[in-house]
């Protein structure tokens, strides 16, 4: 274990846990850790989590990951939330155990953390560990959008446009997605989310040109998948020249879907100023990023 896989998880507590700083707020100085540092050393178990988050950024992994699980053990939700994706992905030389990954979020959302509870509804949403229950899985949105989790809201509203698990109800998905993405921060899912049900109509009254503001919102605050999204509606449903400028951003950002989407657009169009050429380099770019599709795609050109 080194210092960059140290960092990966820190990345992943900090999308999923920076939500909680109501209950278990994250240290912002010097002065700070040293506080929670004492604290840890004197039993305080909420303290010890971040104590094993710094461990585990600073590349003490093995010493990270058990104040992670001790915490947890002593009923810190947040912890147990982390904990849950430790054993789903089989990381930090812990065997993959999606049983146990599935029962770690339920105990995350019982002890009142609502990361905890979203997690727990995309466990039983996607089938991880057990079979798939979509009404167990809206119920945990609901509880973690209850406490104002924004991935939990946009996760039940999903549920709501499509009656996944609950009954549809497009005007309250619409509310939520609403005021989710009006906020400064962890916004651009649920953007990217109501951007592209206006644009296709899918379940509420289409609106493209608001659709593809929200789009454009969703793509400058967010990440490749987001642009990615964008960038294929913006060349449907909008400006061929933005949307493939978003395509890119999304390739240069290393989802190999959005190079495929870049390369295959750029193909479907005239070849000027070297535009098949592009399309070739970022097939084959996605090729090599493991994306069969592109791989396919490129052996065609080459026969």
């Amino acid at each position: 274990m080194n210092r960059r896989e140290g960092r990966t998880l820190l990345f992943l507590v900090l999308l999923h846990t920076l939500g909680c700083a109501h209950s278990l707020p994250r240290p912002e100085n010097f002065g700070e850790w040293q506080e929670l540092f004492r604290a840890c050393r004197a039993g305080d178990q909420r303290a010890c989590y971040w104590r094993g988050i710094s461990d585990v950024s600073e590349g003490r992994i093995e010493e990270g990951v058990k104040r992670i699980e001790t915490a947890c053990d002593a009923g810190v939700g947040i912890a147990c939330n982390i904990q849950g994706f430790i054993y789903s992905e089989g990381r930090y030389q812990r065997k993959i155990d999606a049983p146990r990954a599935r029962a770690l979020w339920a105990r995350s959302c019982s002890l009142g953390s609502k990361d905890g509870c979203d997690s727990w509804g995309t466990g039983l949403r996607d089938a991880v560990g057990g079979p798939a229950d979509l009404p167990g899985a809206a119920a945990a949105y609901e509880l973690a959008c209850k406490r104002d989790d924004g991935a939990g809201c946009t996760n039940l509203a999903k549920a709501l446009l499509h009656g996944e698990g609950v009954g549809k109800d497009a005007t309250r998905a619409a509310l939520l997605l609403r005021t989710i993405c009006a906020r400064e921060t962890d916004s651009q899912d649920s953007c990217r989310v109501l951007g592209a049900a206006l644009v296709h109509g899918d379940g509420l009254t289409a609106d493209v040109p608001e659709g593809l503001t929200l789009l454009r919102r969703a793509c400058n605050i967010g990440g490749a998948e987001d642009c990615q999204e964008a960038g294929e509606l913006m060349v449907g449903f909008g400006s061929q020249s933005e949307g493939l400028r978003y395509l890119r951003t999304s390739c240069t950002w290393g989802r190999v879907a959005g190079c495929r989407a870049l390369g295959l657009r750029l193909l479907e169009g005239p070849d000027e100023e070297g535009a098949h050429d592009e399309a070739r380099d970022v097939l084959r770019s996605a090729c090599s990023g493991g994306d069969k599709p592109s791989c396919s795609r490129i052996e065609t050109l080459t026969k």
